[in-house]
């Protein structure tokens, strides 16, 4: 289903693809104008999207993970942890049916 508009998304099944446009397995936003070199990875939901958007004043690189639409085993072909402020957001809902996530 493609949406053509904001209000389209906030009409959808789930309100918080307004945010970053919908689920997907990765996304990667850049800020060349960060102050230092700080990268987060954000395991998330939908619901996780939604702070995506606040956070990236303070990172240079901020990487979203939906383990809903992508295995645990591969992301760490797609994402260094080692150096990165990490953080788990997820709603309430995936949190009590785990069985969503890979």
């Amino acid at each position: 289903m493609l949406f053509r508009s904001m209000e389209e998304f906030l009409d959808s099944f789930d309100s918080y693809n307004v945010f970053l446009s919908g689920p997907s397995s990765l996304v990667e936003i850049t800020n060349e104008d960060a102050s230092n070199s700080k990268e987060l990875i954000i395991f998330r939901d939908s619901f996780g999207s939604s702070i995506a958007p606040l956070l990236v004043p303070h990172y240079r690189k901020i990487t979203l993970v939906d383990l809903r639409y992508i295995s645990e085993i591969t992301v760490d072909k797609y994402v260094d942890i080692k150096n990165s402020d990490v953080l788990f957001l997820y709603s309430a809902t995936s949190v009590n049916k785990s069985f969503l996530l890979k």
